[in-house]
């Protein structure tokens, strides 16, 4: 590897400059003097590059506006104050790795991204080249930027969050199985990972209002916090192996649970009463964890699972397909929220530990199908109301 700066230019040339392997950086510091660059050079063709090489230039010294580049653009490169030659990387924005839904790849040739300090202000595909940790204060990020961990990690600087701000999505993914963000507020807008980590020991919060998507084998391994009325969406073979925080949640359908996702331990605080959850296909979660009594939405299809309650209640739940809810050590209870309300469980859904069943007025209990309990079924009715809870078996 081969860094040459200077400040009108980084080197001159009457010849092409042939490069056969390895890495090379041209920079030209002056930004005053419109003559600077990188490569000053009088041949027809400024380089000549050897098989799997990639040249990338950017018209300021530190890199941070870099674009793909021709060997043979000799305009472009007589711009150029800062030059890079490294090792192609091109794979498919998955990492190349195969998960539900996704079995077909395309490739992408990424750029090189050697900052420390930031990340690209202009929308691409960029690999990180080294570890960048962000200061603290707010990142704004365009549309359109897609970022390979490339094995490295993003981390917000000790004790600090950094504040993300993008005006529309930013991705991440991995080529390699070590790659990580952590310490990282998603203040604004949406961020979506295929592939890399949330580090161990880390928090990636994501504030009201945005949106937040895992798929592809992207996992938790660290604290992801979900407030408000912000999306979550797990997805594809993705995994929460650390713990997924639900604070205030809002809306009935912005927490999804899809694909073979594997949700692992979720906690519940202080939900809105509109909130809910989704668990659909073949996702599942270990643990649903309400801080103190935790009252939500339930939505449960196909063959979705989930494992230990403890502390939830659920408003007008809706379960059906090959659903399972609860674990022998379990205790929940499910009711309805108005007059004449009907909670229907049906198809093969398979509730277990202690069921309470709280029903408003004139309200029922449905159990159809091939559906069962194992456990204790408590059958009660909501307080004030005056006729008896009414359970019906089909």
């Amino acid at each position: 590897s081969v860094r040459v700066v200077g400040r009108n230019y980084a080197v001159w040339a009457e010849d092409s400059v042939t490069v056969n392997s390895g890495r090379l950086t041209l920079i030209a510091t002056d930004i005053a003097d419109a003559d600077t660059r990188a490569l000053d050079s009088t041949a027809d063709q400024p380089f000549v590059l050897g098989s799997g090489l990639t040249l990338v230039s950017g018209t300021w010294p530190d890199g941070t506006n870099i674009v793909l580049t021709s060997a043979t653009d000799s305009g472009k490169i007589a711009l150029a104050r800062y030059l890079r030659i490294v090792p192609s990387h091109t794979h498919c924005l998955c990492g190349d790795s195969t998960y539900d839904g996704h079995a077909a790849h395309t490739d992408v040739a990424w750029l090189p991204w050697a900052a420390t300090d930031s990340l690209p202000t202009l929308a691409g595909y960029y690999y990180l080249e080294d570890d960048v940790t962000l200061p603290a204060g707010v990142i704004r990020l365009p549309d359109g930027v897609v970022l390979c961990l490339n094995g490295k990690h993003i981390r917000g600087a000790e004790g600090d969050a950094a504040c993300i701000t993008v005006n529309g999505t930013l991705s991440l993914t991995d080529c390699s199985a070590t790659g990580s963000i952590g310490n990282v507020t998603l203040a604004s807008g949406k961020l979506t990972m295929w592939g890399g980590k949330i580090a161990e020991n880390t928090t990636l919060l994501v504030d009201p209002g945005n949106a937040f998507t895992m798929q592809g084998r992207a996992v938790n391994e660290g604290y992801l916090i979900i407030t408000g009325n912000s999306g979550l969406i797990m997805d594809g073979n993705a995994k929460n192996r650390g713990v997924i925080q639900l604070m205030e949640t809002a809306g009935a359908g912005n927490i999804v649970f899809r694909g073979y996702a594997e949700g692992g331990v979720v906690r519940i605080a202080q939900p809105q009463e509109d909130a809910g959850i989704r668990v659909v296909g073949n996702a599942k979660i270990a643990e649903l964890i309400g801080v103190s009594s935790s009252a939500i939405r339930l939505v449960m299809q196909d063959d979705a699972e989930i494992g230990r309650v403890e502390n939830v209640v659920f408003n007008s739940p809706q379960l059906s397909g090959n659903a399972k809810l609860g674990s022998a050590d379990s205790s929940f209870e499910m009711r309805t929220r108005k007059k004449e309300e009907v909670i229907t469980v049906r198809d093969r859904v398979q509730l277990f530990g202690t069921v309470t069943v709280s029903l408003e007025q004139d309200g029922e209990f449905m159990l159809g199908g091939w559906a069962s309990i194992t456990g204790t079924l408590i059958l009660s009715r909501a307080e004030g109301t005056k006729k008896p809870a009414k359970l019906i078996l089909t």
